[in-house]
């Protein structure tokens, strides 16, 4: 199949859910998706797969799927999920009505002993409406929040009645939660700053509280109106492939440098920055067919950089091959898909002003960029800004960019990848 006829493809399947499926009805993108660790946990139509907490037996009156969406309307109960889960990735939109207040627990003990209603304990990602209720005026307790250990911090306040965007990484001791593409809690379990919040906190008298073992997941009944919707999570520890340590913080052992520009440790931070102005990479030794890869990235000066994936080195000592754009500019292209040193722009951003605000310059931004069969997909603080499919490169290294020019100082951090193999 032709580049034309596989975007098309891609294009096709983005607004079908049926089109080019496989004889067990399987399309590409959800087998492509699988493979990327990605699994729903709530299919838009039914209940299934949740039970009443404590009861484990299917919903009754109180939760109702309408519209895509998984409402709790009054009573019912705690809902579960029927599987567990110790590390994970998982995202979610919700909404809730004016002045209401609901949560998402997850790592919740199974329960034990009599059926029947039980206290749902368990870490919780705080849903709420900021403005409307009086819980939004404590750091602890408003929207995003590790409720009563963590506030949530740097994000905007959430609204009644518009859908927020929910991101949950629990992985060993680290916890994190996103909010509508922020950031807005960080912490290590385990650490000083955690027993202290941990001994203020409602959960003092549970030491392990949150401890990264198999668990539940829940959607909770606090009373109130509440919408769930496109419920999906990664399994950590299914993964296949194994996890790899692209930089230690403290040397820049498996890279190679390519042109002029200078590259150091800096601060726990790969810094890239301006040397004769040529046009310069960072690149990895290691080749890589499909993987999963998360960075943050912060421009401190105005010029263009990228995250190169797949790339190759020519007999000329360029790199070519697909580019992840980091676009400081006013266009603000930031996210979409470049083809350097070939044929240019693959997937670019001029029609998807959303996509567009993405990134903020100066700040620090998370890129997640997944590359799987002939997938090439990335997120920019959890917006999606690129969605390609192209048969021109299954492996190659990853690069960091500075271009050329004398404007471009720009850090990656907290590197992290899944090499996933190569697909058949």
């Amino acid at each position: 199949m032709s580049s034309i006829a596989f975007a098309l493809a891609a294009i096709l399947l983005s607004h079908s859910s049926t089109g080019y499926a496989d004889p067990d009805g399987a399309t590409l993108v959800d087998k492509w998706q699988r493979r990327a660790g990605w699994r729903d946990l709530f299919d838009g139509k039914t209940l299934d797969g949740w039970l009443g907490h404590g009861t484990m037996q299917p919903p009754g009156a109180g939760w109702m799927v309408e519209g895509g969406c998984l409402i709790h309307t009054s009573g019912g109960g705690d809902l579960v999920f029927a599987e567990t889960f110790a590390n994970f990735e998982l995202e979610f939109e919700w909404q809730v009505e004016a002045g209401g207040n609901s949560g998402l627990k997850y790592r919740v003990a199974t329960p034990e002993g009599s059926r029947g209603p039980q206290r749902m304990l368990g870490l919780e990602y705080q849903v709420l409406d900021d403005a409307g209720h009086v819980d939004g005026r404590a750091p602890l307790h408003r929207a995003g929040a590790l409720y009563d250990l963590v506030p949530s911090t740097g994000g905007e306040p959430a609204m009644a009645g518009v859908f927020h965007r929910a991101r949950i990484v629990a992985d060993g001791d680290h916890l994190e939660h996103w909010l509508d593409g922020v950031r807005v809690v960080q912490v290590d379990r385990g650490g000083v700053d955690w027993m202290g919040s941990l001994d203020a906190s409602k959960f003092r008298e549970s030491t392990d509280f949150g401890a990264a073992r198999p668990g539940l997941i829940g959607l909770q009944d606090h009373g109130d109106m509440a919408r769930f919707r496109n419920i999906r999570l990664r399994d950590l520890d299914s993964l296949p492939g194994e996890r790899v340590d692209l930089f230690d913080g403290v040397s820049l052992t498996g890279w190679t440098v390519l042109g002029d520009a200078i590259y150091e440790p800096d601060e726990g931070a790969i810094l890239g920055r301006i040397g004769g102005g040529g046009q310069s990479f960072l690149i990895t030794e290691r080749t890589l067919a499909d993987f999963i890869l998360e960075v943050d990235v912060k421009t401190e000066l105005p010029g263009n950089s990228g995250i190169q994936v797949r790339s190759h080195v020519n007999e000329k000592g360029r790199l070519y091959g697909y580019q992840i754009e980091i676009d400081s500019l006013e266009r603000a292209w930031s996210g979409g898909l470049y083809d350097e040193g070939r044929r240019g722009w693959l997937d670019d951003l001029s029609d998807d002003g959303y996509a567009r605000t993405a990134f903020r310059y100066q700040e620090w931004n998370h890129y997640r960029i997944e590359c799987v069969g002939p997938t090439i997909r990335a997120w920019v603080n959890g917006i999606q800004t690129a969605d390609f499919v192209d048969e021109a490169d299954s492996e190659g290294v990853i690069g960091l960019q500075v271009h050329s020019g004398d404007n471009t100082r720009v850090r990656w951090r907290n590197l992290r990848l899944q090499d996933l193999g190569r697909s058949k």
